[in-house]
């Protein structure tokens, strides 16, 4: 189990968010942390990755000012991660970029055909620096880019790429060319945010609530397009060419129940509070 979250709008904080909304879901993996951005210039920043809780990750530190820093982000995705395949490295911690390093994704899930699949792609002339399956849709992404002539091609890609796994997955993608951030659902959980010109993407709720409480489930078989620093989001199956409708939902969650409170960490926080559960069971 590992943490998806991304933000689109036009933010000039977008990185804080993406800190903030990593440390809501560090339940969903303590390993190890990464987050990449296009920078206001429209080119993709170098990934930053750590090896470790993202609940320790100090705030006063220097890596934590010089993430801060950056301004005018308009896309952002971040990951916390549970290791599956592929040991706990800096290397393998996500996201992970296309050979091209115009593309880059977060996964939750796992890819059950990531072996046969990375080895068509290698004999395609792809080379892979992780022992991840994350690794793999990435550079699959960038094939099925590059055999689309349409301008919505990152689109048809992720659609093209996504149909090729096996297994339970939700990624987020982000994509150099067009400034857009894709995510896509087939068993694992991932749940779009509407806000004021700008949108979330996260395995769950907590990671943007801060921000809004307007929500979109995307269910298997299905993904969003979200379109150049938050200028509109589409829906679409991953099996059809034809856009479809999603409602927006008000969830009536609060921000202080799903907080850490007083704890480090939420498994302590758990831990602590079986007793009044308990209690008033």
């Amino acid at each position: 189990m590992c943490g998806i979250i991304g933000y689109m709008g036009p933010r000039d904080d977008a990185m804080s968010v993406i800190i903030k909304g990593l440390k809501k879901l560090e339940y969903r993996g303590y390993d190890s942390w990464g987050m990449g951005y296009v920078r206001a210039d429209g080119t993709l920043g170098a990934p930053i990755k750590q090896v470790g809780a993202i609940g320790d990750f100090d705030e006063k530190s220097a890596l934590y000012k010089k993430i801060a820093g950056v301004k005018n982000s308009f896309a952002v995705i971040g990951h916390t991660r549970w290791a599956t395949t592929g040991k706990v490295s800096k290397t393998n911690a996500h996201p992970h970029f296309s050979n091209n390093g115009k593309i880059a994704v977060v996964q939750n899930g796992i890819v059950e055909n990531f072996n046969e699949l990375k080895k068509t792609l290698e004999a395609r002339g792809f080379k892979f620096k992780s022992d991840t399956d994350t690794e793999v849709i990435a550079n699959l992404i960038e094939y099925e880019t590059g055999r689309v002539k349409s301008k919505n091609r990152a689109l048809f890609a992720v659609r093209a790429a996504f149909k090729k796994l096996a297994g339970r997955n939700a990624i987020a993608a982000i994509f150099e060319e067009t400034g857009e951030m894709i995510a896509a659902r087939n068993g694992s959980p991932l749940i779009i945010g509407v806000g004021k010109n700008e949108y979330f993407v996260a395995s769950d709720i907590p990671a943007f609530l801060e921000y809004t409480n307007k929500v979109i489930y995307l269910d298997d078989g299905q993904f969003a397009i979200i379109k150049n620093r938050g200028g509109g989001i589409e829906f679409y199956g991953v099996s059809s060419r034809k856009k479809i409708q999603r409602r927006i939902v008000t969830v009536g969650l609060k921000l202080e129940s799903v907080d850490k409170g007083k704890f480090k960490h939420f498994m302590i926080k758990e831990i602590m509070e079986q007793k009044d559960t308990i209690r008033r069971l």
